[in-house]
């Protein structure tokens, strides 16, 4: 859900908004062109995709724990609306939710994992 501001600029309208976002991860597959080695464990060359709040938890095979399943942020979005109705923005996801999971014991890893994206959309107003 994004608050938009649409001043009138030459024949159409600019488009500025920003608002939150949520998502929640629900799985997918992974591929490589070379086997993939993290430390001492050969993951192969393809697999699952898996969300867990524990970071123990491996999935098993040659599934990899992306990270937490919950992520949050910020959407800031920049575009122009044509008069024709023709629109094109840019959105910019900003996650502010850290996504490395935990272990059993309430530690986890130093550092931080967030999503940052970019989406480009092309619209027509009916």
């Amino acid at each position: 859900m994004n608050l938009l501001y649409k001043p009138s600029i030459g024949s159409g309208r600019l488009l500025v908004g920003a608002g939150p976002y949520l998502g929640h991860g629900t799985g997918g597959t992974w591929e490589s062109d070379e086997p993939v080695v993290i430390g001492d464990i050969i993951y192969g060359d393809h697999g699952d995709v898996h969300f867990s709040t524990d970071a123990l938890d491996g999935g098993g095979g040659n599934s990899y724990l992306y990270g937490k399943p919950l992520d949050y942020g910020v959407n800031i979005l920049i575009g122009y609306e044509f008069s024709n109705r023709i629109s094109a923005q840019f959105d910019i996801p900003v996650g502010l939710a850290n996504l490395i999971p935990e272990y059993s014991d309430g530690t986890r890893r130093d550092g931080s994992f967030k999503n940052l994206g970019l989406g480009i959309t092309l619209g027509y107003k009916l």
